[in-house]
């Protein structure tokens, strides 16, 4: 067998042997996604029916303890994650108008209107939480992040910076959505350098996270400061870290 011979069927064979791994690179790539997928049907349908039954069992407990405030703001908050909305907003209610200071109800009245866009009404149960409060950091910062929500769904920008930073102020322990909510106000009332100094607050705090490094990279080059971008992505890959900006997801 001649040398071009050979190279047709070494390169013949390479191609098989390369199709044959791409199928089951694909097919197994199936199996797994098809196995998420139905573990996520199997928990969702299991974590649904656990929720009915502690539903169920908070309401036969309502029934027998002359309606509890705080039976029906466990029951609401259950409601919630059931995403049956109308269901806890009555439970919210009915639990401050039994107890006029379950400052919590105040809370996820809040926390409901935001997710139906009514900013007013956020800013306003956030407000009742936060002016019921007496020093609790934890639930300061929650307070603070909700007002700053309803703020930016205002379009008050600046006072959501300032709602925000209360927010990280409060935390003992910040995460990094603190960050970047407030960068991202700063970035909507656009003033740049303090939305990148809020991430660079994050950094000082958390450490250099990608997120901190993609959200600050996105507004460079959004407002055209490319000397800045490039420095950093340089600066990215020299200390081995993903650019999220610029990497395909797996």
């Amino acid at each position: 067998m001649n040398l071009v011979k050979r190279a047709r069927l070494g390169a013949h064979t390479l191609l098989i042997l390369s199709h044959k791994t791409v199928i089951k690179s694909i097919k197994d790539h199936m199996t797994c996604v098809l196995g998420i997928i139905l573990c996520h049907i199997v928990s969702s349908v299991y974590g649904h029916g656990m929720i009915h039954d502690q539903i169920d069992a908070l309401t036969r407990q309502i029934q027998s303890r002359s309606y509890s405030s705080a039976l029906y703001l466990k029951r609401g908050r259950l409601y919630v994650e059931d995403e049956n909305y109308a269901a806890a907003r009555y439970d919210f209610e009915r639990a401050l108008n039994i107890d006029h200071e379950n400052r919590s109800a105040h809370y996820y009245l809040g926390v409901l209107a935001l997710k139906e866009d009514r900013y007013s009404e956020v800013e306003h149960r956030a407000n009742a939480f936060l002016s019921s409060l007496r020093g609790e950091s934890g639930a300061l910062a929650r307070g603070h992040r909700l007002l700053g929500s309803a703020y930016q769904g205002l379009k008050d920008y600046r006072r959501a910076a300032e709602a925000y930073q209360a927010c990280i102020d409060h935390a003992q322990e910040p995460r990094p959505e603190f960050f970047l909510d407030l960068s991202q106000a700063y970035q909507q009332a656009h003033e740049y350098d303090k939305a990148l100094g809020a991430l660079e607050q994050g950094s000082r705090q958390l450490g250099q996270l990608a997120v901190f490094n993609d959200r600050a990279l996105r507004i460079e080059i959004a407002i055209g400061s490319y000397n800045d971008a490039l420095h950093r992505i340089d600066n990215m890959i020299a200390e081995g870290k993903r650019c999220l900006l610029y990497t395909s997801p797996s």
